[in-house]
């Protein structure tokens, strides 16, 4: 009986029944007076916009309602004022609004539905006034929505008055004077943007009053859309507002007239922003969002709202900081190493999983503001030098006071005005903007796996000069190209194969991984678990244990670093502890000694291990010992003494046991991508089940747990297990190698290879490998288990329709679909 789609609901709604409708059809229920009292809504104070100037009708005051009488119900307080006669006494009481209304001299454009038009009467009556007096009132461009002209059009007359009068052109929306046609103020201000526009470009207010609920924001998305289409620049919803000059006035919602409104405006869905308003946070960037469309009060995973807004600031400074890096250094501003690592930092501490320390990430806010002054100085200087003028990007800085105070709350504030939802607010566009979104999660992934390489020191100038050059397209109006943001996002991936042949670099100077078989039983004695994708990290650990008697075991994506002969070489590398990323919160209450996360995935830490655990790189979370930003700065001797305390693994400890791994090889399966807690992320263990004893399974990423406890036994008599893992996500450079030298055996294409690619979807790493894939040309490609929620429905169809990517189904049925093909599929 639960939820708006219940039966019940449903069968109530469509008859119009009221409780006592109900009650009176149905004898046998019986209700107490409590519950009665419970399934009543409360009667609360009805409020009106006065609809007369009260100046120029002294002692008198005007409101405007109109009475509907569907399924024979009125409405409780306009029924009541209908029935009043003249002379009779009525309580009220006067609120002094909010609102501050422009000077009568000033240009205003009105969108008004219904009896929204009140405030507009009083204003135009307080205008004519104002021209009786021998003033100048200002013009008004009205648009004005309601249901039919004979019945609905309030005030007809007098708004003809006030349009020979020269103070107002009205534009009137019947939404059913025509059958079958639902006309809005918005559908005429998207008709003819310009006329918007030009009202706005010569000083003109907007006042909107009408519903609440989704419907403002649908209106925001109206006058946004309008100046895109016009091309403008300056002027926005945001700088209408701080300057004061876009003023609302709405009122309780009628939830029919809104959800019908939403339903048949141009026939179209409700923006994102529209959806989403008013909601505590909003964060869609993983594919473990809540309900598969955005997390809203507090995230999936974990993140707190005020974490949430404040990575947005984040992010928002960090496109403002590349945009005057990229301009600066085209007019010949020398490149910033340092500064181009720390912005690529800001990056991946926006991760999925990486940082939940609001005091951490203000301090990252701060750092990036003053990186972003300096680069912004350097570009000016540079100008003044070239003679050329100043140009501005087209996202605006937060307050420098905020910024250099670093209050979390005014933070919160700052990111609440650049978020997610402002940023489709603001973009016309929502496929393009859903370009940008996903062109900003593989720069996400892509910062991780540079920021791993460089452990190494191993970097490329081009890789920096692509971050800047997309940060300064998505500070700019060229975001609102879907055109060239797909172009952007193409590059993307191009870049991010270079980068992952770095890591490749990087993970290499450990010698060629050889397969290993890791040890799952823990051997008595002190220990340190290492969790995470870091092998420089656990490089560094290794040596500062070598002589503490200390045995270091790995933990999720940090399994394949025992293949690696100079890591093993230490001799204190011992095992393996545990699963996926997503099952630290009870695996870890287990493990008898420190807990280090070095990279993603960090889940919120449970009491019975937080004073163990340590964070280090951009990995944080709020009360947990963090050992530093930078290799440099790290010092184990807090991570030694903790392992030295705990009581370590005892004679009595058991197999902590995942099972891995029978010949023709008929196809390669690469199954490669992120774990999570879903149920329905069993499609990955279903598919390697079914698929022929022939077929060869290659994993990558911590997507393994769900493939290495299917036995598929070996491959003829050599012994090689049919299910091999190819390391860390971080190893995709890898698997693209594999597939060349698969190619180069069987002398073929890679197209023409035997071979299906199968993606577990979850964060950002993952769409920097997507879109690697997609700027290599390789197709097809099966995603899952859920299409992400930044993905809008357009750019999935021109993504599956050109370049090959397929949504995963019934594993049974998708099986034989590979299986029968040839070649890649």
């Amino acid at each position: 009986m639960h939820g708006p789609d219940n039966e019940y609901a449903a069968w109530a709604r469509t008859r119009g029944m009221s409780l006592v409708d109900v009650l009176e059809e149905f004898p046998s229920v019986s209700l107490s007076l409590g519950q009665l009292l419970t399934s009543v809504p409360e009667l609360r104070p009805r409020t009106y916009s006065v609809s007369s100037d009260p100046d120029s009708a002294a002692g008198t005051v005007d409101l405007t309602f109109m009475l509907h009488s569907g399924n024979g119900y009125k409405g409780v307080c306009t029924g009541y004022l209908s029935g009043l006669q003249p002379g009779q006494t009525v309580a009220v009481k006067a609120e002094k609004s909010d609102l501050v209304p422009p000077k009568d001299e000033e240009l205003l454009v009105a969108v008004a539905l219904g009896t929204g038009i009140s405030p507009v009467r009083a204003l135009l009556h307080r205008r004519l006034a104002l021209k009786e007096r021998g003033g100048k009132p200002g013009h008004v461009l009205l648009y004005y929505g309601f249901r039919s002209k004979a019945t609905d059009y309030l005030y007809a007359d007098e708004f003809l008055k006030f349009g020979q009068a020269g103070l107002v052109e009205v534009h009137p929306a019947c939404s059913h004077e025509v059958p079958g046609k639902y006309e809005t103020p918005l559908d005429l201000i998207d008709g003819k943007p310009r006329v918007l526009h030009d009202m706005l470009r010569s000083g003109a207010s907007f006042f909107y009053c009408g519903l609440g609920g989704a419907i403002p924001k649908m209106v925001e998305s109206t006058v946004q859309r309008a100046l895109h289409a016009c091309r403008e620049t300056a002027i926005s919803v945001r700088k209408l507002r701080e300057q004061g000059k876009y003023l609302e006035e709405f009122f309780s919602t009628d939830v029919d007239a809104e959800n019908l409104f939403q339903t048949l405006y141009g026939n179209k869905e409700a923006p994102i922003a529209s959806k989403y308003q008013g909601a505590e946070m909003f964060c869609f960037q993983c594919e473990q969002t809540y309900h598969g469309t955005g997390c809203v009060k507090v995230g999936v995973c974990g993140k707190q709202p005020s974490t949430a807004w404040i990575q947005d600031l984040l992010v928002h400074l960090v496109k403002i900081w590349g945009w005057y890096n990229h301009h600066g250094q085209k007019l010949g501003v020398p490149e910033n190493r340092a500064a181009d690592r720390q912005l690529l930092f800001c990056l991946f501490a926006t991760m999925t999983n990486v940082n939940f320390d609001d005091a951490r990430l203000a301090h990252y806010c701060k750092d990036a503001y003053q990186r972003m002054t300096t680069a912004r100085a350097a570009y000016e200087a540079a100008c003044a030098a070239k003679g050329v003028p100043v140009q501005r990007p087209a996202l605006l800085p937060p307050k420098e006071s905020v910024l250099l105070q670093g209050l979390e709350a005014d933070l919160v504030q700052e990111g609440k005005m650049v978020g997610v939802l402002e940023q489709f607010q603001q973009n016309p566009d929502e496929a393009a903007e859903s370009l940008a979104q996903l062109l900003m999660y593989g720069m996400k992934g892509m910062a991780a796996y540079a920021d791993h390489a460089r452990g190494r020191n191993k970097e490329d100038a081009a890789v920096y000069q692509f971050f800047n050059e997309a940060c300064a397209l998505l500070a700019s109006p060229e975001r609102t190209d879907m055109g060239k943001m797909l172009d952007a996002c193409m590059r993307c991936g191009s870049t991010n194969v270079r980068v992952m042949q770095l890591l490749y670099e990087c993970n290499s100077s450990f010698g060629t991984p050889q397969p290993t078989e890791v040890p799952a039983t823990p051997t008595p004695g002190k220990c340190i678990l290492v969790s995470g994708h870091d092998l420089v990290m656990l490089d560094s650990l290794l040596r500062a244990t070598a002589k503490t008697g200390i045995k270091v075991y790995t933990h999720g994506e940090m399994l394949p670093c025992h293949a690696y002969p100079a890591l093993k070489a230490y001799g204190n590398l011992y095992g393996h502890f545990g699963g996926p990323w997503n099952r630290q919160s009870v695996e870890f209450p287990h493990f008898p000694g420190s807990i280090v996360m070095t990279t993603n995935c960090i889940t919120q830490p449970q009491p019975s291990y937080a004073d163990r655990l340590f964070t280090m790189g951009p990995v944080g979370w709020t009360g947990l010992a963090h050992l530093g930003d930078e290799y440099q700065d790290y010092d184990w001797s807090a991570v030694i003494a903790k392992a030295l305390a705990m009581p370590g693994f005892t004679g009595a400890d058991k197999k902590f046991s995942y099972p891995a791994q029978d010949g023709q090889i008929s196809r390669f399966f690469v199954v490669g991508g992120c774990d999570g807690y879903e149920g329905f992320r069993s499609y990955y263990t279903d598919l390697t089940r079914v698929v022929p004893e022939t077929s060869v399974m290659l994993t990558m990423g911590c997507g393994k747990y769900r493939v290495n406890c299917v036995d598929k036994g070996t491959i003829g008599s050599t012994g090689i297990p049919r299910v091999l893992d190819c390391g860390q996500c971080n190893d995709s450079y890898s698997a693209v190698q594999v597939a060349l030298g698969l190619a180069s055996a069987l002398k073929c294409e890679v197209k023409d290879l035997p071979l299906s690619i199968v993606l577990s979807w979850l964060e950002q790493k993952a769409v920097a490998v997507l879109l690697s894939l997609l700027s290599l040309g390789i197709k097809p490609i099966h995603y899952g288990p859920h299409i992400p929620a930044f993905f809008n429905k357009d750019v999935i169809a021109y993504l599956e329709k050109n370049c090959g990517l397929i949504h995963v189904g019934d594993a049974v049925q998708d099986a034989k679909k590979m299986c029968s093909a040839k070649g890649m599929a």
